[in-house]
């Protein structure tokens, strides 16, 4: 079975941060995101679990605004690009099912691809890997029509070389709560926050360990219908961010649709 699914989210935001190891000052920003992702599910099994692969191709356009610092060391009011961002690839993703519960792990690796130069301030890509294993539990109840969802991930960052900039390793959660009002309709709460816990390292990190944080709430809809003889799925989630530090703070938004081959 093949899943294709595209989404954009538009975020707008306000703080002084880092971004790929080049120092900013106040910024606002406002990004949109098309996220083109691709899964194939096999056949097989593995160790009881349905097996899984996918890819997430990002193309952003970002706009950057404020008091920043370039790399030559000049102000610059403002600076934007549509590029292509970093792909990440999951090349093994598994699920177990029992009864109303079920379960998911898988380690992403978010590739160096998007585009990149450390002359400017803003870019689409990173400029380095990242290895993402996550586990995920979900509870069904089918006759309710009642979820209750709970995802984790730790995302290990390595070193921006351009900037000698190493941003340090995350914990992210992402939250659900969700009722089905019928076959078609389904609401419910959403939410997730980010963590860093170790330091931000490297020749660059003139900042010191600049630990960053962010929570956030929201509200998420979703609706499935038939396009002809083919099943499609929209949704669209809405996030507030709060108890920011060291990193953007705003709303984000997110439209979603998927089809099944």
């Amino acid at each position: 079975t093949h899943c294709i699914s595209s989404a954009a989210s538009d975020v707008y935001k306000r703080q002084a941060v880092v971004l790929q190891g080049q120092i900013q000052g106040e910024a606002t920003a406002n990004a949109k995101v098309n996220l083109f992702q691709a899964t194939v599910v096999y056949p097989t099994k593995i160790l009881g679990a349905n097996f899984a692969s996918s890819v997430t191709i990002p193309v952003s356009h970002i706009e950057l605004s404020g008091r920043l610092t370039t790399p030559n060391g000049f102000p610059s009011r403002s600076q934007d690009t549509t590029a292509l961002g970093d792909i990440t690839v999951a090349p093994v993703i598994l699920g177990w099912h029992s009864g109303n519960w079920h379960y998911s792990a898988n380690v992403a690796i978010a590739l160096p691809l998007g585009n990149f130069d450390d002359t400017k301030v803003v870019n689409a890509g990173r400029n380095t890997y990242a290895v993402e294993p996550s586990a995920a539990v979900t509870y069904f109840d089918p006759k309710s029509g009642w979820d209750i969802s709970l995802a984790g991930t730790y995302v290990i960052t390595y070193e921006n070389e351009a900037t000698d900039y190493n941003s340090g390793d995350l914990v992210q959660f992402d939250w659900a709560i969700g009722k089905q009002l019928n076959k078609q309709f389904k609401i419910g709460l959403v939410g997730y926050g980010m963590i860093q816990v170790t330091d931000d390292s490297g020749d660059g990190a003139v900042l010191g360990r600049f630990r960053s944080e962010v929570f956030s709430v929201g509200a998420v809809a979703s609706y499935n219908f038939m396009l002809g003889k083919q099943p499609m799925a929209l949704s669209a989630r809405y996030y507030h961010e709060f108890g920011v530090k060291n990193t953007f703070e705003g709303s984000a938004y997110f439209v979603g649709l998927s089809t099944k081959l």
